[in-house]
């Protein structure tokens, strides 16, 4: 079953370090590993992401722990902890470092016995709420159960591959080791242990007391969510799969290095969403996404060689980046520019070291219409037709003709310049005389004209 991965942040997989914050006793190896505890006595050291975890979305988290290789006298162990204190929180000794930390989820692994605390006698991993380490009470959620299920023992020095799997449609958490299921539980953690909030900090942390151990933990995040802002036009970025996956395949394929590797780099032209179908060391097959913002975008576009009307206000604009500068042939420098002769217009936009051009040749017209006061239908071949000028601008003309007792003698829905003074519908002719017109023009115009023509034989 396919499942959208889309929660826990990260940049690039190579830094990954520099995604956490390191406390106390704690320091980073490279490769993704730190050790948080030397096998020196009463040490803690922790590492919190710096990005908050979303538990209103799905995760999956890989990681490798080792334990070290004292067995018994070695302690204390490592935990996952998903808490909303601070990134700096850890305490030495029995309480793994995560102990009292409130509220908080957490996956402890355990390699010494406490019987205070009614721990078994193997070491062990079970889900703790709260930072109380009690096996016998209510916060205890799941387990005790052995941490490797064929060995009582994890202080052998060998590193140990665990996975946290959580699934926000079931409120289902997953403890797996070596891709088997040891422990889960179910249940509203979001509303129940972090009062309906899902952001949370997440990492680990590890404590030593009178006895020690050299606690380690390598990270790899089976999630992207890594989106990326402010690219270029020619800028390029990774993107970054999960260490350790069999097989990747990205889509889309447009403007990237190479479609099945871990790190293909890429140069989208606009803001892209790329998806990533990959199966990870334990056969599983997941799809996870991630978006590149695009914001200095080219190439720039005016409009096609255009006849615009002379009495609008018209207005080319070229609006692109806020990084953007403008060079217009008309001297002008601003994203947009009003346009008032006919001619040929050019505009050069530069964003970083990436420019563009555009150009377009303006004609203005006159598009109003305009209606003569007089007119003289004597058949003389010269001003014999009711003639609105400009006419042709609008779609159709829609043409009233009323005399001063206010009764219509003419109507046309698509008048043609013309009448010639006859009476709608038997053709006589009308008087001499003052008329009134209203005229709807529809179209480019889409305007009403009324006012008082005269018609003079």
């Amino acid at each position: 079953m396919r499942k959208l991965l889309c929660t826990v942040a990260l940049l690039i997989s190579a830094q990954l370090h520099s995604q956490f914050i390191i406390n106390q006793n704690a320091y980073a190896t490279g490769n993704e590993c730190y050790v948080l505890t030397d096998p020196q006595a009463f040490q803690v050291g922790t590492i919190w992401n710096q990005q908050m975890v979303d538990l209103s979305k799905s995760f999956k988290i890989d990681f490798k722990l080792n334990f070290g290789t004292i067995d018994a006298n070695g302690a204390d162990g490592i935990a996952f902890s998903i808490q909303q204190v601070s990134t700096s929180v850890g305490v030495a000794g029995g309480g793994i470092g995560y102990e009292n930390i409130k509220p908080s989820i957490t996956v402890e692994f355990d390699t010494w016995q406490n019987a205070s605390r009614n721990d078994p006698s193997y070491d062990h991993v079970s889900i703790m709420q709260d930072g109380n380490l009690d096996h016998n009470g209510v916060t205890n959620l799941s387990g005790p159960a052995q941490i490797d299920p064929n060995n009582v023992n994890v202080e052998d020095g060998l590193w140990k591959e665990i996975s946290i799997e959580w699934n926000a449609d079931s409120n289902e958490l997953k403890v797996l080791y070596d891709c088997a299921e040891q422990i889960s539980y179910k249940g509203d953690i979001v509303n129940d242990i972090f009062s309906n909030d899902p952001m949370a900090f997440w990492g680990f942390t590890s404590a030593t007391g009178g006895s020690v151990n050299l606690q380690q933990v390598c990270v790899t995040i089976q999630t992207l969510n890594q989106d990326q802002n402010g690219l270029g036009c020619s800028d390029t970025v990774a993107l970054n799969g999960p260490n350790g996956a069999v097989s990747y395949q990205w889509s889309p394929d447009l403007y990237m290095s190479n479609d099945t590797v871990e790190d293909p780099t890429v140069s989208p032209l606009d803001t892209t969403k790329y998806y990533l179908d990959y199966v990870d060391r334990c056969g599983k097959s997941w799809t996870d996404s991630t978006t590149v913002n695009v914001t200095n975008i080219l190439p720039v576009k005016l409009p096609s060689d255009t006849a615009v009307c002379s009495e609008l206000a018209f207005v080319m604009d070229v609006t692109n980046s806020p990084l953007a500068t403008y060079d217009w042939s008309t001297g002008g420098v601003n994203s947009s520019i009003s346009i008032s002769d006919s001619g040929y217009y050019k505009v050069v936009v530069t964003v970083g070291e990436c420019s563009d051009s555009a150009d377009v040749n303006i004609s203005l017209k006159e598009c109003k219409i305009w209606v003569p006061n007089i007119f003289t239908p004597n058949g003389d071949g010269r001003n014999d037709m009711f003639e609105i000028v400009n006419f042709q601008e609008a779609d159709r003309l829609h043409v009233k003709i009323y005399n001063r007792w206010g009764r219509r003698v003419y109507e046309n829905e698509d008048y043609q310049n013309n009448w010639n003074g006859t009476l709608h519908g038997d053709g006589s002719d009308v008087a001499d005389g003052v008329y009134y017109y209203v005229i709807f023009a529809e179209g480019a115009d889409y305007d009403t004209y009324n006012g008082f023509v005269t018609l003079m034989r």
